[in-house]
């Protein structure tokens, strides 16, 4: 049976660092190609694979939401059955590649529940960092209020 990991925590916060370590302990996450390629806001590499990307921004545009403005779903609630097909494919296509899996993306934030409903023998890590700090580096690399 396979264990999975969830990475949860805010963009800017050090989800890619913790990453970084799971991939470095054998913490299987995607091949290359399925991943967000490191870029000169993160040289080491984000850890994140591109199809939980799109589907986890899909999922809060459907919700009137995106991660810098998540307010839509105050009124919205995200329906998981919704998602439950495309969110057990993505972990069925992890799982199989590997024992030791993990799942890492900012928006894990906002549709953790999503993809929760699908592994029984999962662990959450949740990172937390001075929001104060989380905002200083959001505003200088994307110039956000």
């Amino acid at each position: 049976m396979s264990k999975g990991i969830f990475v949860i925590g805010m963009h800017r916060s050090g989800t890619s660092a913790l990453a970084g370590i799971l991939d470095l302990m054998g913490f299987y996450s995607g091949a290359e190609i399925e991943m967000v390629p490191k870029n000169f806001d993160n040289k080491k590499g984000f850890f994140e694979r591109k199809d939980v990307y799109q589907l986890n921004d899909n999922i809060l545009n459907e919700s009137k939401s995106t991660w810098e403005s998540p307010f839509g779903l105050e009124k919205i609630s995200i329906d998981e059955k919704k998602y439950f097909n495309q969110t057990k494919k993505i972990i069925d296509k992890i799982s199989v590649n590997s024992k030791n899996w993990f799942i890492k993306d900012p928006r894990l934030c906002l549709t953790y529940n999503c993809w929760s409903q699908h592994s029984t023998d999962h662990c959450n890590i949740l990172i937390l960092r001075n929001p104060l700090e989380v905002s200083i580096s959001l505003y200088k690399r994307n110039n956000l209020n």
